[in-house]
């Protein structure tokens, strides 16, 4: 049995210390804000403090590795790349001054036999689209256009849509193909099915796990506006909670307490963070996927003895002036004068004006 498989993969690559800084002006991207791309998770979301920087890459970007390019069978100076009898898109988001995120996006979809979906959904399966992105990372990471080393290996998150036209696709064979699990067990695929029950909207079923994204689209739902959104909202999810559990596993942002709150009020707090109840349950299911509250929790412990040493700093500091300063001999030969002076002037002052 065949079905339309529409691919992307979503890349997370860590900047180092000789990477330029993103924030500022660069000859590689053009750098925008990335509300649109926020706002696709829910109404509100737009509004939420951890967003990214948008990097768009510029003609100099292009002329970089347009030689890598066209030796891996792609052609064009400007995105969408032309592929064989596809497209390709790349995007490209920059968190924290860190991380970069790179989605790469077949524009058209594909069939496949559904017994190939978990092969065909690997990103190193598909030798030019890997060596491309391996290209797009070097360059991010080196940063420098004249010279640069394309990574060898990348990790790869697979974010697809599984289009049925007649016969129905079983679960057994979605949660295998969005697990990796040639043979998911069923209780694998109780679990995965049930914990993201909650935030389905129609036929179209859509399943989040640490492993990727899969929507599978029956021919119910096919050309459905809001299944497409759907799919949009939780792909950009997905990545956020990819980095913020990224951000957790480095321990980069430990000391941060905007961070910190932040990602506390969007997990503990998400009817405050975005207006959308579907948006909230996604949220929900991913921050149990990616176990952000233990991860919370031990930031919270890590947190607390760094603000219980600078309180005691601070204690120890207001005791000493009145054990060691206010009982001294200096409390009456410094402190006192300075007083009388203070009060003396403020009179002169006053009287002077009182005379007027």
């Amino acid at each position: 049995m065949a079905c339309e498989l529409h691919q992307s993969w979503k890349i997370i690559i860590s900047l180092n210390d000789s990477s330029p800084n993103y924030y500022l002006s660069n000859k590689i991207f053009n750098v925008k804000a990335s509300k649109s791309f926020m706002r696709k998770m829910g109404g509100g979301m737009e509004n939420f403090q951890l967003s990214p920087d948008v990097l768009s890459p510029t003609a100099a970007f292009h002329d970089a590795i347009l030689k890598n390019v066209t030796d891996l069978g792609f052609s064009g100076r400007t995105l969408p790349y032309k592929y064989k009898d596809n497209e390709v898109n790349i995007r490209i988001h920059h968190y924290f001054g860190k991380y970069i995120s790179i989605t790469l996006i077949l524009q058209k979809g594909r069939e496949v036999s559904v017994d190939n979906l978990i092969e065909s959904n690997k990103l190193e399966n598909n030798p030019d689209l890997y060596k491309l992105v391996c290209t797009i990372a070097g360059l991010i990471t080196d940063g420098n256009l004249r010279k640069f080393s394309p990574k060898t290996s990348i990790p790869s998150i697979s974010c697809c849509q599984v289009k049925s036209f007649f016969e129905s696709v079983t679960d057994k064979v979605l949660v295998s193909s969005l697990t990796g699990h040639s043979h998911a067990t069923d209780n694998i695929v109780s679990k995965v099915v049930i914990k993201n029950e909650c935030h389905q909207i129609n036929d179209a079923l859509t399943l989040v796990d640490k492993q990727g994204l899969l929507q599978y689209i029956p021919n119910s739902a096919l050309d459905n506006r809001e299944t497409k959104s759907k799919f949009e909202s939780c792909s950009s999810l997905f990545e956020l909670f990819s980095i913020i559990s990224k951000s957790f596993h480095d321990q980069y942002l430990d000391n941060n307490n905007l961070f910190f709150s932040s990602v506390d009020r969007l997990v503990n707090k998400s009817s405050l963070v975005t207006k959308s109840y579907t948006s909230q349950m996604t949220i929900e299911v991913l921050a149990n996927t990616f176990n952000i509250s233990e991860q919370l929790e031990r930031t919270s412990r890590l947190l607390l003895p760094k603000k219980e040493e600078k309180i005691q700093k601070n204690k120890g500091l207001f005791d000493r002036f009145f054990t060691e300063y206010w009982g001294s001999n200096d409390f009456f030969t410094t402190f006192i004068p300075i007083v009388v002076s203070i009060v003396g002037a403020t009179f002169l002052a006053f009287w002077a004006w009182y005379k007027k």
